[in-house]
């Protein structure tokens, strides 16, 4: 079962070319592809960091970035991107620091799950991708930090995304 879940960027730094943030929540209630969704904490395995390709709107025909680093964390997971020099991912960069695309979405194998109160919850998946996304599948899902320059930081954390 392939899972979708989008989640909400925390910065997108334009001049080192990366975009950062909280890739999927940790025991949160979202409304991917599949319906009313959640994952355990530690539920979502990385086989391999540098093979996760950013792309757009899942199109896995058109990846703006790679994975730099991800990390697990008590809430969720937690990842940077490095942006590839194309027009793509310049556009891909803007277009995040400008709140257009404001928001990540994985893109996930579901291997083990149980239903709960009309919930699919997952106690096992395998990350196989990201997108960068416009409609977040989480209500609380907002851009935290955009890093539009080195020398100029701008929050936008009152920009609520629903």
């Amino acid at each position: 079962m392939k899972i979708t879940m989008e989640m909400d960027i925390t910065a997108a730094d334009v001049p080192r070319r990366i975009i950062s943030g909280r890739i999927v929540p940790f025991n949160e209630i979202g409304t991917p592809n599949i319906g009313r969704t959640m994952f355990l904490e530690d539920s979502i395995q990385i086989p391999d960091v540098s093979a996760i390709k950013l792309n757009l709107e899942h199109d896995r025909t058109k990846p703006v970035g790679r994975a730099i680093a991800i990390e697990s964390k008590a809430d969720g997971i937690y990842a940077d991107f490095k942006i590839a020099q194309t027009t793509a991912g310049s556009d891909a960069l803007v277009e995040a620091a400008d709140g257009l695309r404001p928001a990540f979405s994985i893109e996930a194998i579901g291997q083990e799950s149980e239903q709960i109160d009309g919930v699919t919850v997952f106690s096992r998946a395998e990350l196989v991708g990201v997108a960068l996304v416009t409609n977040p599948a989480f209500s609380s899902a907002e851009i935290t930090k955009v890093a539009a320059s080195e020398a100029e930081e701008t929050p936008v954390s009152e920009l609520t995304i629903s």
